[in-house]
């Protein structure tokens, strides 16, 4: 057995407003210390295990992951404002949802929502044509475009634009708190005490408001649009054939606006940005438009084989994961190459540190879209996840970043300026601090 460091109780202290600001570089500092893997005190009070070491990671998301469950971060801390969804659950309730929500998730369910999505997409950037030559914050933007995809492929028309608003300003609101309160525990008290807690979730409750208003009406009708929600609405459980109930369609909804919102709004921002500060890539990218489509409309499978697309969105990821980093418990002892893992720990998976691990990547720190051309599923990554809690929304990801791409590149180009910073706020994704400012050509 390998002997598992501790970073000093003092030191995790001293570190906490470091933490709380940006906790990547203050993981890198405890890497270099004391290695992949080690213990820290969350906040200077729980302890649990980090681990940047891949084959870790996957051990314990795949190869055993039944010994490991979601912590009270996500299944109740998160789950306490937007429910008990996919996200947020676990055990048999979360694979009963599981199993009944997949199947809508399938790539050949998935191409329906081409057209809802382009649409969409061209809108966005029919806006964009105003500002050709100017330089502009594009995040604001990718927010909208994202927002507003996902909000089409889940409601089709029945959700009015200032429905809308105010599910997102909602969701915005509310996972800074939750930012806040994973990263400073010490605070739950206050936070009780000056009505921050009861605040928002009073937040929260606003987008269960608008959504099951959308839920109950979208019920009344003969027949559903075809967009996830319809999905939702019509599917049934194999073991007693009974629909979902209205809070259940209302947690699943909340799940995917949470979580393919932001995600993608960040992913598609430092896409535009490597793609700026590598010009030779965008004309590469816009070459194979070109030879693949042409002019032609937007098709599924053509998208789906266009190997210089994909892997500009998968090394986009690589470098910007979405969910930069994840959490399980252990419950029972384990072991990994003779690294122990104690029964009922918390493990803080660093999946953005596993990316730029020199061991794995041939030049992690460099854009290098073709090194997943040939090699698809490398064994270092997870951006999506890994095993059965893989993120079910992945081919919806995918398929909504081709799109855009595709889309952008035919209408318009982007350059760096004196005013791009790619500084990253980590919060529960990884978005660009300052916005995203670039010169839209």
């Amino acid at each position: 057995m390998n002997e598992v460091p501790l970073v000093p109780r003092s030191r995790s202290l001293q570190k906490t407003l470091s933490f709380v600001h940006n906790p990547i570089p203050v993981f890198y500092e405890y890497m270099e210390d004391y290695g992949d893997n080690y213990y820290i005190y969350l906040g200077g009070l729980k302890k649990c295990l980090v681990t940047a070491n891949p084959k870790m990671i996957r051990h314990i998301l795949q190869k055993n992951h039944k010994n490991y469950i979601k912590s009270e971060i996500q299944t109740d801390i998160l789950a306490q404002y937007i429910g008990n969804g996919l996200l947020t659950s676990d055990g048999d309730y979360w694979l009963r949802q599981r199993r009944l929500i997949q199947p809508g998730f399938h790539k050949e369910r998935i191409k329906s929502l081409v057209s809802l999505i382009q649409d969409v997409v061209d809108a966005q950037l029919e806006d964009l044509e105003a500002n050709r030559g100017q330089t502009l914050d594009l995040y604001p933007k990718m927010m909208e475009i994202a927002f507003r995809i996902i909000g089409n492929a889940l409601f089709s028309n029945s959700a009015t634009q200032d429905e809308l608003n105010i599910i997102e300003h909602a969701i915005y609101t509310v996972q800074q708190f939750i930012v806040k309160r994973v990263r400073q525990p010490f605070m739950q008290p206050i936070y009780w005490l000056n009505g921050d807690l009861k605040k928002y979730k009073k937040i929260a409750e606003n987008i269960d408001d608008v959504v099951l208003g959308i839920i109950q009406a979208r019920k009344k009708l003969d027949e559903q649009p075809d967009d996830l929600l319809g999905m939702l609405i019509n599917t049934r459980y194999e073991d007693d054939g009974q629909p979902m109930t209205e809070k259940q369609l209302l947690w699943e909804s909340n799940i995917l606006f949470v979580a393919g919102h932001e995600t993608s709004a960040n992913a598609l921002s430092w896409m535009l940005y490597l793609l700026a500060k590598h010009p030779e890539a965008a004309d590469t990218l816009r070459a194979e438009i070109k030879a693949q489509l042409g002019d032609s409309s937007l098709d599924f499978d053509v998208l789906m084989k266009m190997p210089y697309l994909n892997a500009i969105i998968m090394e986009t990821l690589r470098m910007y994961p979405p969910a930069w980093i994840m959490d399980r418990i252990s419950k029972e002892d384990d072991e990994v190459d003779g690294v122990p893992i104690p029964k009922d720990m918390l493990i803080i998976a660093l999946v953005y540190h596993a990316h730029y691990k020199k061991e794995d990547w041939d030049e992690p720190e460099k854009f290098k879209p073709e090194r997943f051309i040939d090699q698809r599923n490398h064994p270092a990554y997870f951006a999506f996840g890994a095993g059965p809690r893989m993120c079910i929304g992945n081919n919806f990801a995918m398929l909504e970043m081709q799109i855009f791409l595709v889309q952008f590149y035919r209408k318009f180009d982007v350059a760096l300026t004196d005013e791009t910073d790619a500084t990253i706020k980590a919060l529960i994704t990884l978005k660009p601090e300052n916005g995203m400012k670039l010169k839209l050509i």
